[in-house]
Formats: structure tokens, C-alpha cells, sequence
């Protein structure tokens, strides 16, 4: 069934970035060599408890990225494995640098996953 109103999908896309998954750690989700569509979200109190739950890229003060599931826990961010078969772990951030973990320092909401770029 076609769209007949695409003020959904120009939302959509207005902002994203698109990132390319490497390797397994977030399948079934997404699979290696698929990419990922993103819309920036500030990061504020608000923001975090609005995403806990929801598949983020997350990015920490050592400049790693993470392609997870965001749980916040207090001042700590859990960054939970997509993949059941237990070989990507957890990621464990702060807010502040609490505990002397990697601070969160930026997120960018997953709306959705392409198979292939198009022409």
C-alpha cells in the first residue's frame, strides 16, 4: 500500500544521518553491512528518561560509539546488547562521571533500518 502522506517520511529524514553497521552485535536489529537511520536528540534529563528503552547511538567522552538499547538507571546509562547470543555485552556510562565511568556525551535516536542505500 503506497503512503499518501509523506509529512511522516520528510520528518523523518530532515535531520538523519545514516551510519553503516559493522560487524554482529546488533542483530536481529540490524545486520552487518545494513545502515541506520538517526534524528539528533539533546541530551537533557527529559531526553534521557523520554529514549530509556528506545535503540540509540550513544557516544562517550573517549569518542566510542555504541549502537544500543538505552537504560538509565540514576546518573548511570546502561547500554544493553541488541544481540541475544550474548557475545556484545553491556555498555556502562555516567551522567557526570560518576563511579569513574565514560561520561555520555551525545545520542542520536534509531528510527529506522535500511537494507541497502538507494540509487
Amino acid at each position: 500500500m503506497a503512503l499518501s502522506d509523506l509529512t511522516v517520511v520528510n520528518t523523518l529524514l530532515q535531520d538523519a544521518k545514516l551510519f553503516k553497521v559493522i560487524g554482529r552485535s546488533a542483530e536481529p536489529v540490524a545486520l552487518d553491512g545494513q545502515f541506520i537511520m538517526t534524528q539528533p536528540v539533546t541530551l537533557t534529563t527529559t531526553s534521557l528518561g523520554e529514549m530509556d528503552g528506545r535503540l540509540i547511538i550513544a557516544d562517550d567522552d573517549s569518542g566510542a560509539m555504541y549502537f544500543k538499547r538505552l537504560r538509565r538507571r540514576g546518573p548511570i546509562v546502561v547500554l544493553e546488547s541488541l544481540n541475544p547470543d550474548g557475545t556484545a555485552p553491556a555498555e556502562i556510562l555516567s551522567l557526570e562521571g560518576e563511579l569513574g565511568l565514560p561520561r555520555l556525551t551525545g545520542m542520536l535516536e534509531v528510527v529506522g533500518v535500511l537494507f541497502e542505500l538507494p540509487n
